[in-house]
């Protein structure tokens, strides 16, 4: 018989994924890329506001609502291994991790949902 107790706690030990993901529009191949200290609640995040209309990034929305959630593909581009022996500032890795792929995919314009600043 399976332990609820036991699956609720091995969840709630697992560390959250860290890192840079892409939101893609399998329509026009447009692309948004971010970076997350919690990938899947990032998903889950965009998801609704995208369901609800409350997304910030008013073309992703646009599309969305367009062409339909079919046509939307959450992935993870790359995780920032963890180490629990020495402190680390993940965040700066991820903002500096986020730049380059930022830089590398130019997800600007017709590429993509991400504003250049």
């Amino acid at each position: 018989m399976i332990d609820r107790n036991e699956i609720k706690r091995a969840y709630k030990e697992q560390k959250p994924q860290i890192g840079i993901y892409k939101i893609e529009n399998k329509k026009t191949g447009k692309i948004f890329i971010g970076g997350s200290l919690n990938i899947q609640a990032r998903f889950n995040r965009h998801r609704m506001e995208l369901s609800t209309g409350s997304e910030e990034i008013r073309e992703l929305l646009d599309d969305y609502k367009k062409y339909g959630e079919e046509n939307f593909a959450f992935s993870i581009v790359d995780l920032i291994k963890q180490d629990d022996t020495e402190p680390r500032n993940y965040k700066n890795e991820l903002k500096d991790l986020l730049q380059m792929y930022l830089e590398e995919l130019k997800p600007y314009g017709e590429k993509g949902y991400n504003i250049l600043k």
